[in-house]
C-alpha cells in the first residue's frame, strides 16, 4: 500500500523478503519513502526498513525479515527531500530522515570532489506553516562547511556546491636564465625564485 507502482494483493514467492517483494509490485513511485518502509502484521508495526543502508552501502538489514500471508508492505511519502548538486560525487535528490543534516546529505552524495569550495549556496522553501506571505517563501544564504551541523533543512531546499576559483600561484621567468619556465611563487621571494633558475 501506499507510493508503489502497483498498490493493492500481490501474489510474492513464498521466500520472498520486503525488497523482493516491493520490486514484485512494480517499485516504490517518485513520491514514495525509501527510508521509512513499513512491515505491518495482523495490524500492528513489525518493522521499518531503511533502504539507503543497503543503496548506499550496500548493508543489507533486510533479507532475515521474511514475509509471511497477509503481511502488509506499506510505503508511505517522502516527509524531506533535498538537492545537492555541484562539486559532489554524486549529485541527486536525497531523502532525509529528522535529525539528518547537511552532513549526511554530502556524505549520501559520497563526499566532494577535489575542486569543492567550503562554502555553499543553500536555496530554501520556508514550510507553509512558518510564511507570514508567499512573498516570502524562498530564501537563499551561503553556509559554511564548518557550519554543517547546525543548518536545518526544510523538503524542497537545494545545496548548490561551487567550484574553487582560480588562484595564480606560480610564476613564470624567462629571458637569460639556464632553465625558463613556471615555478611556484607562493611564500616566497623573488630571489628564492632566482636562485632555482
Amino acid at each position: 500500500s501506499g507510493h508503489i507502482e502497483n498498490p493493492g494483493i500481490n501474489l510474492v514467492h513464498p521466500f520472498s523478503d520486503i525488497f523482493s517483494a516491493i520490486i514484485q509490485a512494480g517499485g516504490v513511485n517518485s513520491q514514495g519513502s525509501l527510508r521509512e518502509v513499513q512491515l505491518i502484521r495482523n495490524e500492528k508495526l513489525v518493522t521499518t526498513v531503511d533502504f539507503y543502508s543497503f543503496i548506499m552501502n550496500g548493508k543489507n538489514t533486510f533479507s532475515n525479515i521474511k514475509l509471511i500471508d497477509g503481511d502488509v508492505i506499506h510505503i508511505p511519502s517522502v516527509k524531506n527531500r533535498i538537492s545537492i548538486s555541484g562539486e559532489v560525487n554524486r549529485p541527486s535528490s536525497y531523502e532525509l530522515l529528522a535529525g539528518e543534516s547537511v552532513s549526511d546529505l554530502i556524505t549520501y552524495s559520497s563526499g566532494f570532489t577535489s575542486n569543492a569550495s567550503s562554502t555553499f549556496i543553500l536555496n530554501q522553501i520556508i514550510p507553509v506553516s512558518e510564511r507570514s506571505s508567499d512573498d516570502n517563501a524562498r530564501t537563499s544564504s551561503l553556509i559554511n562547511f564548518k557550519n554543517k551541523e547546525s543548518i536545518t533543512l526544510n523538503n524542497g531546499d537545494t545545496i548548490m556546491v561551487p567550484s574553487i576559483s582560480e588562484v595564480d600561484s606560480q610564476v613564470t621567468v624567462y629571458g637569460r636564465v639556464k632553465s625558463p619556465g613556471d615555478y611556484p611563487g607562493a611564500n616566497t621571494t623573488l630571489k628564492n625564485v632566482l636562485d632555482v633558475v
